[in-house]
């Protein structure tokens, strides 16, 4: 490994620690009262080490948002209930919810970082969705359907309403499991 290589990964590494201290402090504190200081101290870098990768406290909550949206990558699933399992999964995940609720107690200072979470995160979802359905037209169990993005929204819809939404709403977890949700949602589009 070259001095220039180990340089790198040694500031990519300071990056990943920033972010996810970040993460934690923006949803265990809120925006307002998280601080830089705090921030670097929980990641183990100097706070000028924040400033240099992302240059304001703004810049640093967009970049722990876009990461979130990352991750609301769903991978390939080979049938709908996989996709709506996996969807299940990352409703019930602590960190994204969590995520969820500051952006929307933040959306009128940071409008737009709830638009790239919904748009980025969405589009990566029903991206994901769209080719489970796909899969099952191709296997039988599903008419083809002119509006994938419709589908996508209502098996979501029925899947957060009953994952998130207590949590997000009252801060209790679903009265149901989350793979049944997703098992029903799933059932609902799907030919015997």
């Amino acid at each position: 490994m070259t001095l220039d290589e180990f340089r790198t990964r040694r500031a990519e590494q300071k990056r990943n620690a920033v972010l996810r201290a970040a993460e934690r402090r923006f949803i265990e504190a809120g925006y307002a009262v998280a601080t830089i200081e705090a921030i670097a101290r929980d990641a183990e870098v100097s706070t000028a080490t924040v400033y240099s990768h992302f240059g304001s406290k703004a810049d640093l909550f967009a970049a722990v948002v876009e990461r979130a949206a990352d991750a609301m990558r769903m991978e390939r699933f080979t049938d709908l209930r996989s996709a709506a399992r996996a969807y299940a999964d990352l409703m019930a995940d602590p960190a994204l919810r969590g995520l969820m609720r500051l952006i929307i107690a933040e959306s009128a200072r940071f409008p737009e970082l709830g638009e790239a979470l919904f748009e980025r995160g969405k589009a990566a979802v029903y991206e994901a969705f769209a080719r489970a359905f796909q899969a099952e037209v191709e296997a039988g169990r599903l008419d083809a359907q002119k509006d994938w993005t419709l589908a996508a929204s209502q098996i979501t819809g029925m899947i957060s309403q009953s994952v998130l939404m207590p949590w997000l709403i009252a801060g209790r977890d679903p009265v149901r499991d989350r793979y049944d949700v997703a098992d029903a949602a799933a059932a609902l589009f799907i030919k015997e």
